[in-house]
């Protein structure tokens, strides 16, 4: 039953990489909420200084960025349209470099 035996096989292969995979997800989560709590103190060790300004210059750039973000995504979607407008008059056969009068 030598079948039988490399299914055995297979199998604790399997379950021992998964197990492997879950301690180190584990692993991963607690880094992950380390570093979210590094990144929140240092955010706040920022602003703290700051805190009698009417806005923090942290705070200003997050907003600079989201704007620029914002206006980046604006604009890959005009540039979508007119891609998708263009392509929309182009015949098949233009594309292929193929095109045959009609």
């Amino acid at each position: 039953m030598p079948a039988d035996t490399d299914l055995v096989e297979r199998k604790d292969s399997i379950e021992s990489s998964l197990a492997a995979l879950l301690v180190n997800g584990h692993a991963l989560q607690d880094q992950m909420a380390i570093l979210d709590a590094s990144v929140r103190r240092l955010i706040q060790l920022l602003t703290q200084s700051r805190e009698d300004k009417e806005s923090s210059p942290l705070i200003e750039l997050f907003g600079r960025l989201l704007q620029q973000q914002t206006i980046q995504i604006d604009l890959s979607k005009k540039i979508l349209e007119v891609v998708m407008a263009l392509d929309a008059r182009t015949p098949a056969s233009d594309v292929e470099g193929t095109a045959h009068p009609c």
